[in-house]
């Protein structure tokens, strides 16, 4: 099978096509590539094909939905339960009308009037294999299809994660920013912002390397996520040695803005170079906001950054929150 989507649904659905044509042709005589296939009078037969019919029509329906939602054709979901269901009955129903001709042809072999019959039994039987072995290829290539996705989703989440740190980064943050402020200018809640940054991390990195460094920006990006409860919540490596929390329906962002100072200056990480204490400390600014038509997530940021500087410029080690009253 081609690994173009349309090609292949194109190329199943003439399968499938061709053994429907040829099922009806059974049930009621038919002219193809001006051969004259003569009408079945076995009442027990007739049956079996009219199942067939049925079958392939169901076929036709599933493969063209998978194709069309498949994403949601994963394997084990109910769309896939369903077609694999279908596919099994096809299957059974197949062994079972080859066993039928098989007999009928036996006993219908000296008999001259068995030939148009043994053309037009045989015909079906390869049809339907056709059928069933171009369904296997469609399974196959929906499976790969399906890989494909998942690939590209794990793409997308690594393009949104922080390699550091494993945080959400800043593409992440502003995505979830404007979803965030969107939705609660819709519900008219409120949405608060943490900015943190370490406090003189430069001077850290010229006295111990960046190795350590990093290892200095893991362990409070660390804290800070294990402080954060909520699914709702989102931490993120906002840039360099700055942090952002986003907490949408949050009432506490202050009281968590300083759990995060305490458990930071807690974690005792050597900083002797630092003007403001011995061990590593972090700043942090709090903004909250009811979004409003007329503003932005731009302002919420702004509002952070604001409240971020004037605890850098207030002697660092604390936190400072600003709201818009």
């Amino acid at each position: 099978m081609s690994g173009d989507e349309k090609e292949s649904i194109e190329k199943v659905n003439a399968h499938l096509e061709q053994s429907m044509w040829f099922a009806n042709a059974m049930l009621n005589g038919g002219i193809h590539n001006e051969s004259v296939y003569i009408a079945l009078e076995e009442i027990s037969l007739r049956k079996l094909v009219e199942e067939v019919q049925v079958e392939l029509e169901v076929f036709k329906l599933l493969t063209a939905e998978r194709y069309e939602n498949f994403i949601n054709a994963r394997p084990g979901s109910a769309l896939d339960q369903k077609y694999d269901g279908t596919f099994n009955r096809f299957i059974e129903l197949a062994d079972i009308v080859e066993n039928v001709l098989k007999s009928l042809m036996l006993k219908e072999m000296v008999d001259f009037k068995s030939t148009h019959l043994l053309m037009a039994l045989s015909v079906l039987l390869i049809a339907i294999g056709m059928g069933v072995v171009s369904l296997r290829h469609e399974q196959q290539h929906l499976s790969y299809l399906n890989d494909m996705r998942e690939a590209q989703n794990k793409l997308e989440e690594l393009s949104k994660t922080d390699q550091l740190t494993g945080l959400a980064n800043r593409r992440a943050f502003d995505e979830a920013l404007l979803s965030e402020f969107n939705r609660a200018m819709r519900s008219k809640t409120p949405l608060a912002l943490i900015m943190l940054d370490v406090d003189f991390f430069k001077k850290y990195n010229d006295s111990y390397g960046h190795l350590k460094g990093d290892n200095c920006l893991k362990n409070i990006a660390n804290s800070i996520k294990d402080l954060c409860k909520r699914s709702l919540d989102l931490v993120t490596r906002y840039g360099g040695e700055e942090f952002a929390i986003i907490l949408p329906h949050s009432e506490h962002a202050l009281e968590l803005a300083n759990s995060m100072r305490e458990s930071i200056e807690a974690l005792l990480i050597p900083h002797e170079s630092s003007d403001v204490s011995q061990v590593v400390t972090i700043s942090l600014g709090v903004a909250e906001i009811v979004p409003s038509p007329g503003m932005n997530p731009d302002d919420l940021v702004g509002l952070a950054d604001k409240a971020l500087y004037q605890a850098k410029n207030g002697g660092r080690n604390q936190v400072v929150t600003l709201d818009l009253n």
